[in-house]
């Protein structure tokens, strides 16, 4: 596989590296603050907190894809 597909593939979810949304999604899920992130990434805060939208957007978004469907009832008991 050529580099920049392999690149293109890497970035295509956020359009940044996976290792930049995995500290973001570490920092929502830790309440690390813009600036614990900003010296942990060397991004701006303008991008941290747009990164850290879209992240929201994208749970709210696909919210209904977490939650038992409708009608359907469980012989077990979730905790």
């Amino acid at each position: 596989m050529s580099g920049v597909l392999l690149q293109m593939m890497r970035n295509f979810f956020y359009s940044v590296p996976y290792e930049i949304v995995d500290l973001i999604l570490y920092a929502r899920e830790n309440n690390l603050a813009v600036k614990e992130i900003q010296k942990l990434s060397n991004l701006s805060t303008e991008n941290i907190e747009s990164l850290l939208r879209l992240q929201n957007q994208k749970q709210n978004k696909s919210q209904h894809m977490r939650e038992i469907p409708h009608g359907w009832i469980p012989d077990f008991q979730l905790e």
